[in-house]
């Protein structure tokens, strides 16, 4: 993580599957002027407890940025259940959840050469109602500018985001619901 040509730290992605990442298991939260916010790349955001863990941390924001290259028969589902896990982590965790995808417009241009895809770049910014306030558009190199109103009360059960409360009551069922399988 970069600003202003200052290196504030890095994250390695949690859900690594290929040979070529870094596992981690390190949720850093950074501060710039005031606001708090983490990064989860690419399918880290499909699952519960990294976002949960950066919102428990103060982010206000979670920032994904993503390399989706896919099949074009997978396109539409694959961007739906994406969007969903988003939606969902905004809402679970009273976060802003900001996607970058990229677009693909030449793979060759890329270095992609192993298989017919769609880089088709859906970026967007879902707000803690779990609402989609900007987009780009797809299949079309774009720019995106939003304006987050930080001001919002998180939505808090018992004092505690969705999640953690979720969690705080839930994860002994979890645990022992694992036993049993």
């Amino acid at each position: 993580m970069a600003h202003h040509g200052q290196n504030l730290g890095t994250y390695s992605k949690c859900a690594a599957y290929m040979k070529f990442h870094k596992q981690g298991r390190d949720f850093p939260v950074w501060e710039i002027e005031g606001v708090k916010f983490g990064v989860l790349i690419c399918a880290d955001g499909g699952y519960i407890e990294p976002a949960r863990i950066l919102a428990l941390n103060g982010a206000r924001i979670i920032f994904a940025p993503h390399f989706n290259y896919i099949s074009d028969k997978g396109l539409i589902s694959h961007f739906m259940k994406v969007c969903a896990d988003h939606s969902a982590r905004a809402v679970e965790n009273s976060v802003y959840f900001v996607r970058a995808n990229n677009v693909v417009l030449d793979p060759a241009k890329c270095g992609i050469t192993r298989n017919a895809g769609i880089g088709y770049g859906d970026s967007y910014v879902v707000d803690p109602d779990g609402e989609i306030i900007a987009r780009t558009r797809r299949q079309m190199e774009d720019f995106m500018v939003c304006d987050l109103d930080l001001s919002f009360k998180q939505d808090t059960a018992w004092g505690l985001t969705k999640s953690a409360w979720s969690f705080r009551e839930f994860a002994p069922f979890v645990q022992a619901a694992m036993k049993t399988t």
